[in-house]
């Protein structure tokens, strides 16, 4: 990895430098073009600066050979030289080399300018969801880490063909779970739990996911209350389920909740269950 980066970044240095050349080459190309017009690029100069703008000593090179120029008034950094029997064309190559200046040309008119930075956004690739379904025996397997719910229902779903519908206030949860060959159903469920939320499937096979409010929980496919934490021996509410190895249930409770006991004893007997609740 380390030595992918470092070509990488050799790869950019050289790329940048070659740029760079590309540019003062060009540019002294068109210093000579225009020297053949203006002959004070070609003149020498003998000169020793110091504490004086960047501003101010091209616009007096400029002054002292009769040249045109146009220098932005940004470039106010001072700058300390000594210069002896160099052409005026070689001072500005080295100042823009030195200043990184961008360099312009209106007819015979010479333009310095501070070069512009040029930002660059790096673009965010994104994350890939990790989820992978059989078709053939329905099992779906799920490798999330602090993702998005929205992007993970519709991985899920363009894999499975499958239609997930989410509740508005849990498409930007980010969930985490790590389920591998389960069916689907299964997976589904267990995902929504670990993430402290309810999934539902309705008669037309799709799957609503919401937050589980108020403790609750999904049992067969209906959304209950969770149990209460159990009352201790003697106390109203205190019930215990045991089941032995003949497989019959023995139940203890004192003003319990008639649908606790059948919960738990159905829980204990592994068999599924329904509860009808008639008032009145």
């Amino acid at each position: 990895m380390f030595k992918k980066l470092g070509y990488i970044i050799m790869v950019l240095f050289f790329t940048n430098s070659i740029i760079a050349q590309q540019d003062i080459n060009e540019l002294s190309k068109k210093l000579d073009d225009l020297s053949i017009q203006k002959k004070g690029l070609n003149e020498s100069i003998k000169i020793d600066v110091s504490g004086l703008t960047l501003h101010d000593f091209i616009s007096s090179i400029a002054e002292e050979h009769q040249l045109n120029i146009d220098v932005d008034t940004e470039l106010n950094q001072p700058v300390s030289n000594n210069f002896f029997d160099v052409t005026v064309k070689d001072v500005f190559i080295h100042l823009v080399q030195k200043y990184d200046l961008e360099v312009t040309f209106t007819n015979n008119i010479i333009i310095f300018k501070k070069r512009k930075t040029v930002t660059i956004v790096e673009k965010k690739v994104p994350k890939v969801i990790d989820v992978s379904y059989n078709s053939q025996n329905d099992f779906l397997s799920v490798k999330l880490e602090n993702d998005t719910l929205s992007a993970v229902a519709k991985a899920i779903i363009d894999k499975s063909g499958k239609n997930l519908v989410l509740s508005p206030d849990v498409k930007s949860l980010r969930v985490s779970s790590y389920i591998l060959n389960r069916p689907f159903d299964q997976v589904i469920e267990m995902m929504s739990k670990s993430n402290d939320l309810i999934a539902t499937k309705d008669e037309n096979g799709f799957y609503f996911i919401e937050k589980n409010k108020d403790g609750a929980v999904t049992v067969n496919g209906a959304t209950q209350k969770a149990k209460q934490a159990k009352s201790s021996a003697g106390v109203p509410g205190y019930y215990e389920v045991t089941v032995n190895k003949n497989g019959l249930l023995s139940v203890k409770a004192y003003i319990a909740d008639a649908s606790d006991l059948l919960t738990e004893a159905a829980e204990k007997l592994h068999v599924n269950y329904f509860l009808y609740n008639k008032t009145g």
